[in-house]
């Protein structure tokens, strides 16, 4: 319907790109198919398979999953107290989670609407699948007017500090994402999971887990038939833990000045494929 693809298209319905569109300088034949639909034509005209199943990719390009920021913490604190969560996890039996509220906000869906909310970032070794899957259903229904995203610590760096580093669509940090998204996907080739994995965005953050001016990158593989709703492919259910953490470990060790990787849990809705 009308506010599902209101939703959907929000990415490349820029104001620049309206005006185009509406003095007949853009177009578009393919303007009214979604990526599952564009995939079956593409099946139709008997195009290859490694064709097919390109990863969709932002019409903004990587720009579009780095998170930008200012000089100052406080614009995006969360409207949920530390101490709030703490308790809730504890009563929920997650008593040796560690979890922080980060002063990141990213785009979800609640029904017909858009949502603009805190991420919680939360660490524990050896977290299995099910302890995953009830966390990220959990806090989001909880704290549903807060939170609209789970993200689980890949890397050692401990979650409880951190600063924010300033960020922009600088070379710098196109540069960073360039690389950690390189080595995502190369690693996909070798694990052959290119066609398991329906899309696999790498984001980058503006906040450090270790010394001041570092960045942060998130994992976000999916799966879907449609991209209307996705789910969130956990470590150990749907992808190897051997290839996240070889992803994380590369991107820790190759890519100069990240310092965490995380994995976002969070299906679609609450949150969306996309953070921005």
């Amino acid at each position: 319907d009308s506010n599902t693809m209101k939703i959907k298209t929000h990415h490349n319905q820029v104001k620049e790109v309206r005006e185009l569109k509406e003095n007949g300088f853009l177009i578009e034949p393919l303007d009214d198919l979604f990526k599952d639909e564009i995939r079956d034509l593409g099946r139709q005209l008997g195009l290859p398979q490694e064709l097919v199943q390109r990863q969709p990719f932002p019409g903004p390009g990587l720009a579009i999953r780095i998170i930008c920021s200012s000089p100052s913490i406080t614009q995006a604190m969360p409207q949920v107290e530390q101490a709030e969560i703490d308790n809730f996890l504890q009563t929920r039996g997650f008593t040796e989670l560690k979890a922080q509220l980060l002063p990141v906000r990213s785009v979800g869906v609640g029904g017909d609407e858009r949502s603009h909310l805190a991420v919680l970032a939360v660490q524990q070794e050896d977290m299995g699948a099910n302890q995953l899957a009830e966390l990220v259903h959990i806090v989001p229904g909880h704290f549903r007017s807060a939170i609209n995203r789970v993200i689980y610590a890949l890397g050692p760096s401990p979650i409880e500090r951190f600063t924010l580093t300033e960020t922009h669509l600088t070379r710098d940090a196109r540069s960073q994402l360039r690389e950690a998204d390189a080595i995502v996907f190369q690693a996909m080739r070798t694990w052959g999971l290119l066609e398991k994995v329906s899309q696999f965005p790498v984001v980058l953050l503006p906040l450090s887990f270790h010394e001041p001016g570092m960045r942060t990158i998130v994992l976000r593989p999916v799966r879907t038939s449609t991209f209307m709703t996705v789910q969130a492919m956990l470590p150990g259910r749907d992808l190897p833990d051997e290839f996240l953490y070889e992803c994380a470990t590369n991107i820790l060790q190759k890519v100069s000045g990240i310092s965490q990787v995380f994995l976002d849990l969070t299906n679609k809705p609450p949150a969306t494929t996309e953070w921005e």
